[in-house]
């Protein structure tokens, strides 16, 4: 017979669907589990990659205008880290760094080759921006951990979330060591009157173009009709 040995890490959420409707203002999803003996764990979760393009700001005469400005190739939409201890007091940095855990260790491909302390300044700028925007996570979120080795953390997805497929991958760590990982998809998606007009838009971008002009025209129209009245 064939003994098969049994996963040291088990997890779950309490939902895996996250729905966009006109009045969302944010959600949390629950992610519990359980291991098998001692260990830390560490759970990530990140949004699909995207261009994104990153200015520089300067003030002249009172005014902010861009200045340099930087394209980056691929930048998830979203990166959330929670863990039960710090990231340096669970594994090395090597590790953190080969995991890409934690947003100060993305690796931001540019389009150009550019000089390397600009180019860790406009990362730096992106990194922060992203944190104040709630889609980057400064400081992991607290997972809880009982003496029975359950666990549980909340993840937190702000209003201004984007709709796609997300990854959620939880670490288990023994003395610095990854012992096993979990990966879970979770989808955010439009729903009601905000998934029809996304639809639309996407499937006949055309015929919506035209719809949109006709509307700010007719809107137009309107309101000079009534100022004229007035």
């Amino acid at each position: 017979s064939t003994l098969v040995s049994a996963s040291p890490l088990v997890v779950g959420f309490s939902k895996k669907e996250i729905k966009i409707s006109t009045n969302f203002t944010g959600t949390s999803v629950q992610i519990f589990g359980s291991i098998d003996g001692e260990g830390e764990i560490v759970t990530v979760v990140r949004g699909h990659k995207r261009p994104e393009i990153i200015h520089q700001k300067h003030r002249i005469a009172g005014i902010w205008v861009n200045g340099n400005s930087v394209i980056f190739n691929s930048v998830p939409i979203y990166h959330f880290v929670a863990s039960t201890q710090a990231l340096n007091q669970i594994t090395s940095e090597a590790t953190l760094r080969r995991l890409k855990i934690g947003a100060t260790r993305i690796r931001f491909s540019p389009e150009k080759d550019m000089d390397n302390d600009l180019l860790k300044s406009f990362r730096r700028g992106l990194i922060t921006l992203r944190q104040k925007q709630g889609l980057y996570t400064e400081t992991p979120s607290k997972i809880t951990k009982n003496k029975a080795n359950l666990f549980r953390a909340n993840i937190k997805f702000p209003a201004n979330v984007l709709t796609g497929n997300y990854i959620a991958e939880t670490h288990l760590f023994r003395n610095g060591h990854q012992i096993a990982t979990k990966k879970t998809k979770l989808v955010v998606q439009k729903v009601g009157i905000e998934a029809a007009i996304y639809n639309f838009a996407h499937q006949y971008a055309a015929i919506y173009g035209i719809v949109a002009v006709v509307i700010a025209l007719f809107s137009g129209w309107l309101a000079a009709l009534i100022f004229r009245k007035v």
